[in-house]
């Protein structure tokens, strides 16, 4: 502000000499000011948000379009292990046979097929158990993914 000398000698400054209708004048142009910067800081923090929460949705679509796909691709294969199993049980075994040993199903060789079923079902099992150990880590890595970006929005 530019000083100037009044009547009596003494400086005033150009703040001073500005009468009440301009000092209200130039406080709501300040307050207008302060408010359109804090609105702008308001936006940007929206979109901001708005940005981080588009990122997560899509990542977690992906990740249930990648399940589907994979939990499809498994069921064709289960589904394809059971034909497979039950083409060689009709071809190997008649259904005379089968009556006739009261559901206990005898090779060609003359023994029973008890304890093979028995291993092939632990085979299966255990593939069932490995299965959803895989799905749990992808569960895990998927939850971790969507804590780490929510922190991030926190911050």
């Amino acid at each position: 502000m530019q000083n100037y000398i009044n009547q009596h000698g003494k400086s005033k400054s150009n703040k001073e000499n500005i009468g009440l209708g301009q000092t209200d004048k130039l406080s709501e142009m300040r307050r207008q000011k302060k408010d359109s910067e804090n609105n702008f800081e308001k936006q940007e923090i929206e979109r901001r948000k708005q940005k981080i929460d588009n990122e997560i949705n899509r990542r977690l679509l992906e990740d249930r379009e990648r399940r589907k796909k994979e939990f499809s691709q498994e069921r064709d294969i289960q589904e394809e292990i059971m034909n497979k199993k039950s083409k060689s049980k009709d071809s190997n075994i008649s259904q005379q046979e089968y009556k006739k040993n009261k559901g206990v199903y005898i090779n060609n060789n003359g023994n029973s097929n008890i304890n093979s079923s028995i291993n092939q079902n632990t085979q299966y099992n255990q593939q069932l158990m490995d299965r959803q150990k895989k799905w749990d880590l992808k569960n895990a890595e998927s939850k971790y993914y969507v804590q780490r970006n929510t922190i991030n929005l926190k911050k």
